[in-house]
């Protein structure tokens, strides 16, 4: 029979290793589910010019090219049309926001779906103008926060909690198992 002597390690380390694997499970939602909430899409219709209130921070500015915008179904290609001119002005002091292009996205959801134009770097708080211009047929686009640098860094953090989660726990559980094994064994052997 095995004397009331407390086994060491305690059980308080399975809890541990549980709590772990449970933040290994939870992780993925606490660490994306802030993304989805960062900021409003902006849809307008174009050719023409939207007023936009915006917080500092990088924009991407999508063409919707299979969209319901208003009660109203688009449908176009996937490229923009010859002859579209982009630009946004800001209204405080008449300058132009450059935009960038960098790598080409596209984001599909439901019956919509989306191409990225470019990128805008908007360094101040404030009312600005979106312009887009030439002779296509009316379409819509959108505008967004950028979610790149989050994601990307979303899912470094994640790795890292995941390699924690998921081969911590478990190997507390292995170590302590046979830890605690060995010194039941060694108790009742009277070995201590």
């Amino acid at each position: 029979m095995v004397n009331a002597e407390k086994i060491s390690p305690g059980v308080g380390w399975y809890w541990l290793a549980a709590a772990l694997i449970c933040g290994g499970l939870l992780a993925p939602v606490a660490i994306f589910l802030p993304l989805f909430r960062s900021g409003p899409l902006i849809q307008f219709a174009v050719p023409g010019t939207n007023a936009v209130a915006l917080k500092a921070g990088e924009y991407v500015l999508w063409h919707d090219h299979t969209t319901v915008f208003q009660g109203t179904t688009y449908a176009s290609p996937s490229n923009l049309p010859a002859g579209v001119m982009t630009r946004m002005l800001s209204q405080a002091d008449g300058k132009f926001i450059p935009m960038s292009s960098g790598f080409t996205s596209t984001l599909s959801s439901g019956n919509s779906a989306r191409r990225s134009v470019g990128k805008f770097s908007v360094s101040t708080a404030g009312d600005y103008v979106i312009e887009v211009s030439g002779q296509f047929a009316p379409q819509v686009f959108s505008l967004r926060p950028a979610q790149f640098s989050k994601v990307f860094g979303g899912i470094l953090v994640l790795l890292f909690v995941e390699s924690v989660a998921w081969i911590g726990g478990p190997l507390i559980i292995l170590v302590v198992l046979l830890k605690r094994s060995r010194a039941k064994q060694e108790q009742r052997l009277g070995v201590r």
